[in-house]
């Protein structure tokens, strides 16, 4: 069971819950969206949230509940400028780090280096992880703390780093440098 909504420009507000057959939640381009809730979908493997409550302002944010009922059994999490706040971005990275199997946290502004040393454990890892798109994110600036952060990611596959600023003025330097140490990487810049 999958369930869509997208392209409201006045829905404020979205509950859903008691579905136990529900594998997919995706809810796009919603930017007046304020809350959502998710409670009591025991199957629901994938969220995606792109482009939903970022439209309101630097004051406003998309606040999500329920986050504890969904999040140890995501697979896919796409939150590319949605705006969920700092907080619940950490809770559901956290409490979905196991499992996931795709992340995309493009054009956030909240990603950073010091976001993840902050938000997760020392020693949290996304055991599971292969393919992560953080595309115009500018948080990750110095290359170097980069490769750092990539050791949460062991089993990672495929990276979408496009416009991030620790790929320029060099791109081949970069390139050579992730050769060097991920080598089974497949990059996208």
């Amino acid at each position: 069971l999958r369930l869509s909504v997208s392209d409201s420009r006045k829905l404020a507000t979205l509950q859903i819950g008691e579905l136990q057959n529900l594998a997919s939640v995706m809810i796009r381009g919603i930017q007046a969206l304020e809350t959502a809730q998710i409670l009591c979908c025991p199957k629901l493997s994938t969220l995606d949230m792109q482009c939903t409550g970022n439209g309101l302002g630097p004051d406003r944010v998309l606040e999500l509940q329920g986050l504890d009922s969904i999040s140890s059994q995501l697979t896919s999490l796409n939150l590319s400028q949605s705006g969920v706040r700092a907080g619940q971005l950490a809770q559901l990275l956290n409490g979905s780090a196991p499992s996931l199997i795709h992340l995309d946290l493009s054009h956030s502004k909240l990603l950073s280096t010091q976001f993840f040393d902050k938000s997760l454990e020392s020693s949290q890892v996304f055991p599971e992880l292969t393919s992560m798109n953080i595309a115009n994110c500018v948080g990750f600036a110095d290359l170097d703390e980069f490769v750092r952060f990539l050791g949460r990611f062991p089993r990672l596959a495929s990276l979408n780093v496009r416009r991030c600023p620790f790929t320029r003025p060099n791109p081949a330097s970069f390139a050579e440098r992730m050769e060097a140490f991920r080598p089974e990487v497949e990059l996208h810049f």
